[in-house]
């Protein structure tokens, strides 16, 4: 092999290790989860009459988009049925965001769901970020008839 070539063939060789390397590296290194930008501590509801209220304690580390879907759970003998969906396009969450504190199911949903139906219910809430690499999280609130 000419001198020309060898060094060809070393520095391809060199850079395919490097390029490894590279990669083994970034496969150990974490990506960021959805727990490094938002977290849920507590969903708490309450029944009031026809409706409910809510206080959450959430902890928004870094602002980050996500929309939301809550879904209105009654549980029947035949199961879970829904009697009310409520979705949002993307919003930004920001850390100076307000604490949650007695919010009634409007609010919660964006006006979406008023009132809810008689009996236990379940409120199922599913945070998805913009960002699907960070996965959702999903929090079920019961709520007693």
């Amino acid at each position: 092999m000419s001198d020309v070539g060898s060094a060809i063939y070393h520095t391809a060789v060199a850079m395919g290790v490097a390029g490894s390397v590279f990669t083994s590296v970034a496969n150990m290194v974490p990506g960021p989860r959805l727990d490094d930008f938002f977290e849920v501590q507590s969903v708490q509801v309450e029944r009031v009459g026809n409706t409910a209220l809510f206080t959450v304690d959430r902890i928004i580390h870094a602002p980050i988009e996500m929309g939301f879907v809550v879904r209105v759970m009654e549980k029947t003998d035949q199961g879970l049925v829904q009697t009310c969906k409520a979705s949002s396009p993307p919003f930004k969450y920001t850390p100076k965001a307000a604490p949650i504190v007695s919010k009634d199911l409007a609010w919660w949903t964006d006006g979406q769901c008023v009132t809810l139906p008689p009996g236990p219910v379940e409120i199922i809430t599913t945070w998805t970020p913009v960002n699907a690499a960070l996965g959702a999280l999903t929090n079920v609130a019961e709520v007693d008839g």
